[in-house]
């Protein structure tokens, strides 16, 4: 599953319902989307995984500043 946003949908990246809503839209149960929390670094998790993270760590600054379609921006951090 892609987690990210796309342009109209840009308010999903500040509001963590919103942000699992898209990105297990019609997902099977076990399923995984890329997690952008502050110590994930978009790693593949289930939904579950990510509710957690996000209501424990919130977005990751990187991810809630990328450009438009949810593409990593050129500053984002080094996840490797």
């Amino acid at each position: 599953m892609d987690a990210h946003c796309s342009v109209k949908q840009m308010s999903c990246k500040n509001d963590p319902k919103k942000f699992i809503n898209n990105a297990f839209h019609g997902a099977y149960r076990g399923e995984t989307a890329t997690c952008p929390c502050t110590r994930c670094c978009m790693a593949y998790l289930t939904k579950t995984e990510v509710q957690k993270h996000l209501l424990v760590r919130g977005f990751d600054e990187s991810f809630i500043n990328a450009r438009g379609n949810g593409e990593p921006s050129a500053d984002e951090k080094d996840c490797n």
